[in-house]
Order: structure tokens, then C-alpha cells, then sequence
């Protein structure tokens, strides 16, 4: 069994017969940064012999054949950006999707195989022509991931934070960026939202709410027009503190106000909560004022962490982990 591999942005080959227990190397170059590659496999009856745009990276010589023949012939199975069912597990473990796009192919010198019209058939797997780096939410889901914003070992009051960095690029005027889901309560979001004020044709406002209430509204933003946008979300039980591009948003409650919506929100942070991108969960239409699932590229970090969809708990297959569609044509 022979499995060719990306971890942590570099190939890898992990290989074992009846001579072989089991090996695994990697090599070559990153290859993860958006560009594309040619990669090629040569197998020769005691060899593997990995080459990245002709370059050779990775050599693995087995004292034995790599195949073995039944009745003279050998048969040789292939499995493309994932493991079959019921596949040996015993390699080293890996995510087995592919999150990433090929064209180009040309397996055992059979060209496509076969396969090239087995996809073309299948729209959420074609690959765009320019990609750039990012998460792709397409509008008809959302990703659910479970992280810890407790600052300290055993819960206490105001022992939490939550700190945004989101880099967004967004195609629809109306979408849950971010939220916390608990039950069927929506208790923090962030959301774009059409602006509807007398002469603002095209502008979007970017709000902040807390437990159905909004906390924080920007001013009406052109946040729909191609480009990427910077957001900064920082908040604790004390405060809160939201920037777009580099402008600085209050809220516009008054202070008792905010205090309340702030304890009721570290209350909630005691408890172990959902953290929703893109989207969020099926609720009640009254639990927040906007619903809508996100449509557009995101980069995201949250305390520090940048986060990796292919981690999520849940994520709707037409989401796309590591590669956006690009407004560049060049």
C-alpha cells in the first residue's frame, strides 16, 4: 500500500508491502501558497520516486517488489484526494480530503481515466481559475468548531476573551460573520447587514449583538465591493471594542446598558458554547436579527490561533477550507 500525501504544506509518502513494514518521509518545497505544481510519481518495480516540477524530493527503495501480481497481473487501485472506505489505517495518521485543486492529470499514462467527466458533473468540485489564500463560504452553510476562550483553568468571572482578527472579503450584502450558539440562543454575533438609510444605495453596516440586542453599529460602509476588508473584534466582561480598516466603533447603549448585555454575556461564557462561521445554526428567526449565511472569502484568527476549517465539527460541503475565488484576472 502506497499513499501520497500534503502535511503541513509539503509532500509526503507513506509506504508498506510484505518486505516493508512501513515507512514515511516527505521533502521538497511549501507547496501550499496558492501556486501550481507538477507533480509526478514514478514507480519502478523496487522504487518510488517523487518529483516536484521534475525536481526529484523524495526516493524510496523497497528491498522487494512494490506490487504484488496475482496470476501474473497487477492490479493496482487508485484513490484520488482521500482514502477509501475500509482502507488500512496503520499509516500515520492524516486528514484524509484533499482540500486543494488538480488539473492535468494523467494516471499510470491513461490520461484522466475516466474521471475528468465524472467531475465535471459535479459543480462543487471544479476548481477556480484564480484562487487566492482564505476560507470560501459560497452562501449555503456554515462551519461549527468548539474552542476554549477561558483564560484560566477553572472558569471564574470575567476569565474569558475574545479576540477577532478577520480579513473579509464579501459578495453579499447581508451575513453572519461570527457567532456563539447555545441551545437555540444566539448570545454574541457579528453580521453584515444592507444599510437601508435614505442615500446610502450600496452600503452595508457591519453590527455587533449581544443576546438579540445590537451593541455596536457601524457607519454605513461600501463592504460589498471587491474589497477585502480588516475587522477587529476584542472583548472581555469589561468592554468592547470593534474596528473596521482601522476606525474604532463604540457602542452607542449607555453604560448600564452595556454593563447588562456584558453580564449577561460572561454568564454565558461559563458554560462550554459553539463557535459559528459563515452562518448560523437552524433557530427560531426571532433569536438574532440576522440569520443570512455569509457569502464571500474570510481569513480568521481568534485568540491568537489561526483557524483551519478542515478542524471544524461541522462544515457544509460546498465550504472551501484553503482556497478562495480571486478578484485578480492576471
Amino acid at each position: 500500500r502506497r499513499s501520497s500525501d500534503l502535511r503541513g504544506g509539503k509532500l509526503e509518502v507513506q509506504f508498506k508491502n510484505e518486505f516493508t513494514p512501513k515507512v514515511t518521509t516527505s521533502g521538497g518545497p511549501s507547496i501550499n501558497n496558492g501556486g501550481w505544481y507538477t507533480i509526478s510519481i514514478v514507480e519502478s518495480q523496487n522504487s518510488i520516486l517523487v518529483k516536484v516540477d521534475q525536481a526529484a524530493v523524495i526516493k524510496i527503495n523497497s528491498p522487494g517488489q512494490l506490487f504484488s501480481s496475482v496470476n501474473g497481473t497487477t492490479e493496482i487501485k487508485i484513490s484520488i484526494a482521500g482514502l477509501p472506505r475500509g482502507a488500512d489505517r496503520t499509516i500515520l495518521p492524516i486528514n484524509p480530503r484533499l482540500d486543494g485543486c488538480m488539473r492535468g492529470w494523467n494516471w499510470m499514462n491513461l490520461g484522466a481515466a475516466g474521471i475528468g467527466s465524472v467531475i465535471q458533473n459535479i459543480k462543487t468540485k471544479h476548481c477556480y481559475l484564480n484562487v487566492e489564500k482564505g476560507s470560501y463560504f459560497p452562501g449555503t452553510g456554515y462551519a461549527m468548531l468548539q474552542l476554549n476562550y477561558s483564560m484560566a483553568e477553572n472558569n471564574s468571572v470575567g476569565s474569558w476573551k475574545i479576540n477577532l482578527k478577520l480579513t473579509v472579503r464579501s459578495s453579499k450584502d447581508t451575513g453572519v460573520l461570527f457567532a456563539l450558539a447555545s441551545d437555540e440562543k444566539i448570545p454574541l454575533s457579528l453580521a453584515f447587514t444592507d444599510s437601508y438609510s435614505l442615500g446610502t444605495k450600496d452600503k452595508q453596516n457591519l453590527i455587533l449583538v449581544m443576546d438579540n440586542v445590537i451593541v455596536v453599529k457601524t457607519d454605513e460602509l461600501h463592504l460589498c465591493n471587491g474589497e477585502k476588508r480588516s475587522i477587529q473584534l476584542n472583548i472581555t466582561a469589561e468592554e468592547i471594542l470593534l474596528e473596521v480598516d482601522g476606525n474604532v466603533y463604540g457602542s452607542h447603549l449607555q453604560n448600564f446598558e452595556l454593563e447588562q448585555q456584558l453580564s449577561l454575556l460572561d454568564g454565558v461564557m461559563q458554560e462550554p458554547v459553539n463557535t459559528t462561521l459563515g452562518g448560523v445554526p437552524d433557530i427560531p428567526i426571532t433569536a438574532t436579527p440576522v440569520s443570512a449565511l455569509f457569502n464571500g472569502c474570510m481569513e480568521l484568527e481568534i485568540n491568537d490561533k489561526t483557524i483551519d476549517l478542515d478542524e471544524a465539527i461541522h462544515k457544509h460541503n460546498d465550504i472551501q477550507s484553503h482556497s478562495c475565488p480571486s478578484m485578480n484576472k492576471d
